[in-house]
This record gives structure tokens, sequence and C-alpha cells, in this order.
């Protein structure tokens, strides 16, 4: 008699820590995930593509001037395949930004004060999760596409 409530002793505890293991690996796998997100939005604030390469040198930009040498707009001309600026925007070669929206405010790129304020623009777009502004082909949309 006693070795069989020795048994069901035995069962009941084993029973146990398997309920405790598949409950533990569940956790962790959430665990993960959430790391995994949060690494994502670090490096999206930070203004790194995945393998933590400064946004800037994922993409190229070339100020058109106006008559006056200010900036009228900014004209991509080199995006890297699956960089942020394509995957986030879905910027395209020969896009002309003309403005960008970030923290509820628009700037136009014609409003600039120079060349550097126009691309730091860009890049604050991206970093604040907002907006571009960009002519293509002929019309004005706004990325990333809803």
């Amino acid at each position: 008699m006693r070795l069989a409530l020795v048994g069901f002793g035995l069962v009941g505890l084993l029973v146990t820590l398997a309920i405790y293991l598949k409950l533990s690996t569940q956790n962790a796998q959430t665990t993960l995930q959430a790391g995994k997100e949060a690494t994502q939005k670090a490096l999206h604030i930070a203004g790194r593509d995945e393998s933590g390469t400064p946004l800037a040198q994922t993409y190229a930009l070339a100020a058109d001037l106006r008559p006056d040498g200010k900036v009228k707009d900014l004209r991509v001309t080199r995006v890297d395949p699956g960089s942020p600026m394509e995957k986030f925007f879905g910027l395209k070669v020969n896009d002309l930004i003309v403005k960008t929206v970030y923290q509820g405010n628009t700037f136009a790129t014609r409003q600039a004060a120079d060349e550097e304020s126009a691309r730091l623009d860009v890049l604050n777009a991206y970093t604040y999760s907002g907006q571009l502004v960009v002519s293509r082909d002929g019309r004005e949309l706004t990325l990333p596409l809803k």
C-alpha cells in the first residue's frame, strides 16, 4: 500500500514538473519575442538598420536648388534594397522629397534654412515614425502609403 502511495506521489510530482516546464517555455518565447520587438524599435529610434548601419549610409539624396540657391527639394539618388527607407517609407530612386512630417509638424523642404537642415528633417521623419511627402511620376504621395 505504501508503495502505491509513493508511486502516486511521484507521478503527481512529475506531472507538476511537466506543467511547470511547459508554462516556463511559453513564457520564455513571449519574452524573446518582446525582446526582438524592443530591439527593432530601439534601432528605429537610433536611426540604424538591422545590422547597426547608420540610416544615412543606406540611401543618398541630392539637393535640387532654386534660382536663388536655396533648396527646392531633395532627389533620392540611391536606396539600398531592404534598407529602412525602402521598407518603412517605400522610398524609390528619383522620388523628390518636398515635405517631411513628424511630431505634429510639417516642414516644407523649400523652406529649410539649408541643405543640411532639409536632410536632417528626412532623418527625423524616420526616427519619429513620421511621413515624407514626395513627388513621384508627377503625383504627390505621402509615405508610408497606408
